[in-house]
């Protein structure tokens, strides 16, 4: 993401999980996020980075923010807050980095 993972922007932050401690590297207001077919965008969003995570999770805050309905969430089926109820939409391909 062309992220800087150095102060002074970056910094490690300690986040407590079910399974425990993890150090993280925390971004504040890193980058915009824009929900691609709906037009919803949500800028300066923090970044949290994780050397055990392979794909980018959010938050939901920011899954709030976008306007995210979920439907089946195990199917990976959601709609939009402004689509007609009998919109459904199904969630893309995971992307690893």
């Amino acid at each position: 993401m062309g992220l800087s993972l150095r102060p002074p922007k970056a910094r490690v932050e300690v986040y407590e999980t079910p399974l425990g401690l993890y150090h993280l590297i925390f971004i504040p207001k890193a980058v915009n996020v824009h929900l691609i077919d709906v037009c919803e965008r949500v800028d300066n969003v923090n970044v949290a980075v994780s050397e055990n995570e392979r794909e980018v999770l959010i938050s939901d805050v920011l899954g709030e923010a976008l306007g995210l309905q979920l439907i089946e969430i195990g199917k990976g089926l959601w709609r939009h807050r402004k689509d007609p109820l009998h919109v459904i939409r199904e969630s893309v391909q995971a992307e690893y980095w």
